[in-house]
């Protein structure tokens, strides 16, 4: 039993501005319920937090213009371990690191769910307008699912959203999984590799091998002919790395760029985050 770690907001509220940062915050074994932070208002940012062997995911429940970026998410291989769910408009997801998630559904690494015609404030809006962009998916059962929640009341697609930049590599399962067809989506410079692609083919989508190798806690690529300086647009907002390591204005694709600079950000732990009783000193 238990309920969310973290709320920002209530359904009456969630169209209301709250401009909450959540940042450098671990959070293991957080299986209260299935949103382990739950974002109800306007302008929220989660950053540069580790979220290890969850039962849930970060879930923009209500609310637009959330910004989720530098995060890790570490599924162990545990069943039902989640990254971050969509719904609403205008969010932007970005430089995110997931790996060994074993959740489907909403609770799968990503997922966007469809919404609501003219949906009141406790239900489920559409999504809209969102950008998904230089993220690494590594070993997840269930990496991208678009269309979750799909039944005769939740009947509208994700419309008009962005898919660009990211990796998404797994043996476990289809890459992508389609459970209402989105409209109007860009899908561009995104490699994929393992699995089945789980769709028919689409422009926007290399079907390559990263060359993946294990460097700590992380699989960092070692293709680099096929991912360095091969991301698309400026993104101006996406002025590093989840490492902390500048972007050059033609930038690598995924969450780590092809870089020699020095690393500023690792993951957080029980030592370098929290109370001072909790770490191992």
């Amino acid at each position: 039993m238990g309920g969310e770690i973290i709320r920002i907001g209530i359904s009456d509220w969630s169209m209301h501005p709250s401009h909450t940062i959540v940042e450098n915050n671990y959070f293991e074994q957080c299986s209260g319920e299935r949103e382990i932070i739950s974002n109800k208002s306007f302008y929220n940012i989660f950053r540069y937090n580790t979220f290890v062997e969850c039962q849930g995911a970060l879930t923009l429940r209500h609310g637009n213009y959330a910004e989720v970026y530098g995060n890790y998410f570490f599924g162990n291989n545990v069943e039902n371990t989640g990254g971050v769910r969509i719904i609403g408009e205008g969010h932007k997801v970005y430089n995110n690191y997931f790996q060994d998630l074993e959740g489907d559904d909403a609770f799968s690494a990503l997922s966007i769910m469809n919404g609501v015609p003219n949906s009141p404030l406790n239900r489920y809006f559409q999504v809209k307008n969102c950008i998904i962009a230089f993220n690494t998916f590594v070993n997840n059962r269930h990496s991208i699912e678009i269309g979750v929640g799909k039944d005769a009341e939740i009947s509208l697609p994700p419309i008009n959203c962005t898919i660009e930049n990211n990796i998404v590599y797994s043996t476990k399962g289809q890459l992508i999984k389609f459970i209402d067809q989105p409209q109007n989506f860009s899908w561009e410079e995104n490699v994929f590799f393992g699995s089945n692609l789980g769709i028919d083919k689409i422009d926007g989508i290399t079907i390559g091998n990263p060359q993946f190798k294990k460097d700590g806690e992380l699989f960092r690529p070692t293709n680099f002919e096929l991912i360095e300086k091969k991301a698309i647009g400026e993104y101006e907002f996406v002025k590093d790395d989840i490492d902390g390591q500048l972007r050059p204005k033609i930038k690598s694709v995924g969450c780590d760029e092809i870089s020699n600079e020095k690393i500023i950000r690792t993951p957080m732990n029980k030592n370098n985050t929290g109370p001072k009783w909790m770490k191992n000193e």
